[in-house]
């Protein structure tokens, strides 16, 4: 197996399936479940993601189980009743029906939850299966199947009878597979559950190859995402390793589940994967078959298999968490399912006791979750605490604690460590305590038994402990010192309104209510509660355009607030990350623990398969076209092997999105100065690959549509700014060259490219002098499959004001037009083969989608024949109130005009504020408010309010607020607020603000250093009178310094900074005086480059006597490496030669220069190949080391740590 090659942070958009390769398939099987063996319970043990569901979802899941057992999903047709049977009713229904789309996000969470459960369901893509409502006079009715498509089918199958033959040949394999490891020889010392494990991870590994839909057998691709393909064809993506993994060990009753995510091959490199965990003992594993199976890495190889490990086989959280990142969303249903934590072996244990039989092992490295703590492991005569309670032993435990100051032990009480009472992980062979708050232990073993603890009584609550003699124990361990023993947990969230495992929609504003486990109070010198956000995401601006208002505390352990998220693009799939400020925990004085929420707009799934609107949300670049990229003239499309793109590979389109170097940064802004001047106002640059399979697309023979953020510090309403769009060309040596300006259409959530060659891009906000007011609206095209919407170039059409324009709609054969929509309202289908619509200026938007929808022949026919009609969701107004009818305002103050606006449930809405009739611009809150009023604002203000359900709408707008602005009073006016009485002579000294003002110095001696890779250090002498100090770091976007942290040392580690990136530093003195806080002036700046990475995966072979290559990973943000040649004898290393992106060059001791040596080559994988000659034959042993050089002008150069040493042998 080869993990599939992509670049930088991955933001894959994969047209055939929901994530990782493809489509999500299936768990146990319905001739297995009439089983009354080890399938029946694995089937009910498997049911893993079952339990996280909300009951309305678990509805869909059961629904789905019974068209499983009843047959219904071999047919590849066949329809389920929700309403006959009892999973629906006409109220949930009717609610469907007025816009509440929450029904949708149920089906989503189930389908999602039951593709991962029962991978055996190999035959079905249930990327098909979705939720039809419709309705039979005054009934509705609803259904599970084929929804807008004619069959379900995964790629591959055509009939029933396909689909048993398949279903018998595979249960035979899975049965084989079964048999053999349950015949597996018992051995000596080992677990019979682990062998069988490892049985089956070697069977799949030997007898499965990693294959691409452009590698396999044509007649495999459907099925290289499933257990089938692996098992039977031989043929597999990581998906159907995964799948085919969980399937068996179900069949051996052993517990097994479904995991995706990411994995970091390197640094700045990730791709979509999917692996298990696998429960033993009661501890979960982490297993990854694909990893465990890689393509020879040999050149010349051609892939061959042969090169089989076991590196990922029931691997401990140690291994499991340096590469693979778990992703609890599975689709774009958002909902976030939850994965066991790993806490199986894989750590080292180091031996402190081992007296009579008594043996205790001990490791200071585990984590539970940010927590460091100690793990010991105990165990009597090779038994666990059950197994020695079983032969009349009793493991005993007692912390203690040392008094420093009277140099005394204070000693606990011993307890019984009993596994039915304490949640200590206990196997027969030992038994694992995991301590965080416990710095001295003992253990020993007794044979005195507790007696009948389990007695609701106190007397049962005393049996607890040891009452007897410890003279008389079997065994007994001196005091054992965990010096991860001492934390005091700070107050950490017990429930959480929403809950934080929800996802929040964009595009309203949210009640937050938060309770933590612990009583808060006011910290010292705080005078209230704060909130204070942050993002884990880089280069967004989601903290610049959210809003927290109504920050409440309730004197006790809850703290609420209203937050409302970015709606920009750029802001997408955010993580905000809030900390509680102002308050600490009363007992452990600590501040609560932070807590976060991902931000993403609603997005309707399931009741079709269009990717077209639903991907019209997004703020980096990311593909916005159609899944049916067949209707591209693809024939065209070239790779960068100037190979033909076949209609295969498309099913496995990706967009790979990484930030450009620095030095093709560099040329890219010289070149945007050289085309625009001065009048670049900011730019954000991409490498934009599409990538399918293993091969990247390099031209495309028609546009296609990217949706791309804004560039930082700039949004859709700013004035005085255009934004333009341009591809960079590369010569045949990969240099920069030239540039050409791209389409662009600016939408309110960003910005809409077209192209036909890729990497790599720029976005850009230039000075507008106002010469040329936009007078246009842009809105995108989007279809579903079974058919196409034209009369616009590209998908994006563009009206002037006024214009009126038609668009044809055509649906595919044995399809017809199901709906369209147009300016969020359904339109009249005037033929259901063929129709056209006019779009408008007057009644759409900037950023309206205008979608046709279709359905499969067969399905319409099936609706007709049972006499029923489709139900489109149709949106219910909202109810808009505002706050008063008239205001009035005086010039130079402000005045606010607010509303009270009630959806129905489920509905999100928009808000626009309107005065005279005419929008305002940039006013879409629920509240308007005008900082200082003038004559021009007088006027009549009303307020229109958007609800959406899917891509339809509808408006309702409020009564009018009339404004009257009057004149200020004149100067010296009666109106004039009179200023406050001057204070007696006496008095003066307490109440003059200025005699309070401290007297600050300007901070000195501010030096900077960065020894550590991503982390910047600061230090500086003390400032007479300064109660703390401020440190600010210079924002780029603000074009200013903006707080970093305030600090009472006289020194700040800036940490989590980008290793290679420039950063420049203030630091000024503060103190609080009553209440108000006094800084001092700034101090110099200081500015570094933070030490940047070493280079990874260094290797060395030797060519010839006088050369050698060598191959490493490049680092983010380097703009060469220096490779040294270590000297044994003189234990120097000197640098001999240096590389850049494309060159290679050695330096010339005679001339103290750099001399050209040859080309860099690039690896598939990115990694740099350099072939270093004209070394000394005489030397034996030769060893090299790598440093990453970044440089930049106005800073000193910064060199990385030397990479590991490696050797020629």
């Amino acid at each position: 197996m080869q993990l599939k090659r992509t670049a930088g942070f991955v933001l894959a958009i994969l047209f055939a399936a929901s994530f990782v390769t493809g489509s999500f398939t299936g768990q146990a099987y319905a001739s297995q479940l009439e089983d009354a063996g080890k399938a029946a319970d694995a089937g009910e043990s498997g049911r893993y993601y079952y339990s996280q569901l909300p009951e309305e979802a678990q509805g869909f899941y059961d629904a789905m189980y019974q068209m499983y057992t009843k047959g219904i999903f071999k047919t590849g047709t066949g329809d389920y009743d929700l309403v006959a049977n009892k999973h629906l009713n006409q109220s949930q229904l009717d609610g469907y029906a007025n816009g509440n789309m929450t029904l949708l996000t149920y089906m989503g969470a189930a389908r999602d939850a039951f593709y991962a459960d029962y991978p055996e369901i190999f035959y079905v893509d249930f990327s098909y299966l979705t939720l039809r409502v419709t309705k039979k006079g005054s009934e509705y009715c609803a259904y599970l199947g084929p929804g807008r498509s004619d069959h379900y089918f995964v790629k591959g199958f055509n009939s029933q009878a396909e689909v048993e033959a398949a279903i018998a040949e595979y249960e035979a394999r899975i049965q084989e597979l079964a048999a053999g490891a349950d015949s597996l020889p018992a051995e000596e010392g080992k677990d019979p559950q682990e062998q069988k494990v490892a049985y089956i991870h070697n069977e799949l590994i030997q007898h499965t190859s990693y294959r691409m839909e452009n590698t396999c057998k044509t007649e495999n691709t459907g099925h290289i995402r499933t257990a089938y393909g692996a098992w039977i064809k031989g043929e597999s993506l990581c998906e159907g390793y995964a799948r085919a993994m969980k399937a068996a060990l179900d069949r051996l009753g052993i517990q097994c589940i479904l995991v995706q995510g990411g994995f970091q091959r390197t640094i700045d490199q990730a791709e979509p994967h999917m692996w298990n965990y696998v429960q033993l003992d009661n501890v979960w594993y982490g297993l990854d078959a694909t990893a465990d199976d890689p393509i020879s890495p040999l050149p010349g190889e051609g892939g061959l298999d042969g090169f089989e490990r076991t590196d990922y086989l029931l691997a401990g959280n140690e291994t499991m968490s340096k590469r693979h990142v778990p992703d609890g969303v599975m689709s774009e249903a958002n909902f976030e399912f939850q994965y066991p934590e790993l806490a199986g072996a894989d750590r080292m244990f180091q031996e402190v006791a081992n007296t009579n039989g008594l043996k205790v092992e001990f490791s200071s490295d585990a984590l539970s979750g940010d927590v460091k703590m100690g793990v010991y492991k105990v165990s009597y005569k090779g038994m666990g605490a059950a197994k020695s309670m079983e032969n009349g032993k009793y493991i005993l435990w007692r912390t203690s604690e040392y008094d420093a100051e009277k140099n005394t032990w204070k000693y606990g009480r011993w307890a019984y460590i009993l596994p039915d009472v304490y949640k200590f992980t206990d196997t027969e062979t030992e038994v694992t305590m995991q301590l965080a708050t416990a710095e001295y232990s003992e253990f020993a073993v007794t044979s005195e038994g507790p007696g009948d603890y389990t007695e609701n009584s106190l007397e049962g609550i005393k049996r607890l402990s040891f009452w007897g003699d410890p003279l008389l124990f079997d065994a007994y361990t001196e005091v054992l010192y965990n010096p991860n023993g001492t934390y005091q947990a700070p107050p950490f969230v017990r429930k959480a309104v929403p809950s934080l495992t929800s996802r929040i929609s964009i595009g309203k504003t949210h009640a937050i209510r938060i309770e933590f486990d612990e009583t808060l109070k006011l910290a010292e010198g705080a005078q209230g509660p704060g909130i204070d956000v942050s993002v884990l995401q880089e280069e967004t601006t989601a903290v610049e355009n959210c809003r927290i208002e109504n920050i409440a505390w309730d004197k006790d352990r809850t703290v609420s607030f209203d937050f409302t998220p970015s709606e920009l693009w750029l802001d997408e799939q955010v993580d905000y990350v809030f900390n509680v400020t102002g308050l600490v925990g009363s007992e452990s004085e600590k501040v609560p623990k932070n807590f976060s929420y991902t931000a993403s707009r609603r997005k309707a799934i399931c009741a079709f398969r269009s990717q077209g609107y639903y991907f019209s949300y997004f703020g980096r670049p990311q593909l916005l076209e159609n899944s049916d990229l067949s209707k591209k003239d693809f024939q065209e499309w070239k790779t960068d092997d100037n190979a033909a793109v076949t209609p295969e590979m498309l099913t496995g389109l990706t967009l790979v999105a990484t930030s450009t170097s620095n030095g093709d940064t560099d040329i890219i802004n010289n070149k945007l100065e050289g085309e625009l001047g001065a009048a670049v106002k900011s730019s954000e640059t991409y490498n934009i690959d599409l990538l399918t399979c293993n091969k990247n697309v390099l031209s495309v023979g028609s546009s296609v549509r990217l949706a791309v953020g804004f560039p930082k510090g700039y949004g859709p309403d700013d004035e005085g700014v255009t934004f333009k769009a341009y591809h960079f060309k590369r010569d045949q040596n990969g240099q920069i060259v030239g540039l050409e300006e791209v389409p662009l259409t600016v939408t309110r959530y960003g910005l809409v490219i077209l192209c036909k060659s890729f990497s790599p891009f720029a976005v850009v906000a230039v000075e507008d002098d106002g010469t040329n007011p936009k007078t246009t609206k842009s809105m995108i095209l989007s279809s579903t499959l079974g058919g196409q919407i034209t009369g616009a170039e590209n998908g994006v059409l563009t009206l002037a004001q006024g214009e009126v324009r038609e668009l044809a709609i055509q649906a595919d054969d044995g399809y017809v037009i199901d709906a369209v929509v147009s300016g969020g309202k359904y339109q009249e289908i005037t033929d259901s083969k063929s129709m056209t619509i006019k779009a408008d200026y007057k009644s759409l938007r900037d950023g309206d989608i205008i979608e046709a929808q279709f359905v499969a022949e067969t399905v319409r026919q099936k609706e007709t024949d049972r006499g029923e009609t489709l139900v489109l969701p149709a949106p219910v107004p909202a109810q808009v109130k505002l706050g008063m009818d008239s205001i009035t305002a005086e010039e130079k103050k402000g005045f606010e005009i607010t509303s009270e606006i009630t959806a129905a449930e489920g509905q999100d809405y928009t808000c626009q504020w309107y005065k005279d009739g005419e929008p305002l611009e940039g006013q879409t809150r629920s509240s308007l408010t005008v900082p200082t009023a003038v004559k021009q604002d007088e006027g009549a203000y009303t307020l229109v309010v958007t609800t959406r359900s899917g891509v339809a709408g509808t408006e309702a707008q409020s009564g009018v607020c009339r404004v009257t602005v009057t004149p200020a009073p004149a100067d010296g006016g009666p109106q004039i607020t009179p200023a406050p009485e001057q204070p007696k002579e006496e008095e003066k000294p307490e109440q003059k603000p200025t005699e309070q003002k401290p007297n600050l110095k300007k901070v000195t001696g501010l030096t900077i250093s960065s020894e550590k890779a991503g982390q910047v250090k600061l230090k500086w002498k003390k400032a007479s009178g300064a109660g703390g100090y401020q440190v600010l770091r210079y924002d780029a976007s603000k074009k200013k310094f903006v707080k970093a942290a305030n600090v009472a040392k006289l020194s700040y580690t800036d940490k989590k900074r980008t290793g290679g990136k420039p950063y420049r530093y203030k630091v000024r003195a503060y103190k609080k005086v009553n209440g108000k806080t006094y800084y001092g002036p700034m101090s110099k700046e200081v500015k570094i480059i933070v030490k940047p990475k070493a280079p990874t995966g260094v290797s060395v072979v030797r060519l010839t006597d006088t050369s050698v290559q060598i191959c490493f990973n490049p680092v983010k943000n380097a703009t060469s490496y220096r490779i040294y040649e270590y000297n044994k004898s003189t234990g120097k290393q000197v640098a001999s030669f240096k590389v850049t992106s494309k060159k290679l060059y050695q330096y010339d001791k005679k001339t103290k220069k750099w001399k050209y040596l040859n080309k860099v080559q690039k690896g598939k994988s990115g990694r740099y190949i350099c072939e270093l000659t004209g070394l000394n034959t005489g030397v034996k042993g030769l060893k090299f080391r790598i440093k990453t050089t970044v440089s930049k002008k106005g800073y000193k150069v910064r060199y990385s740590v030397g990479s590991k040493l490696v050797t020629v042998e």
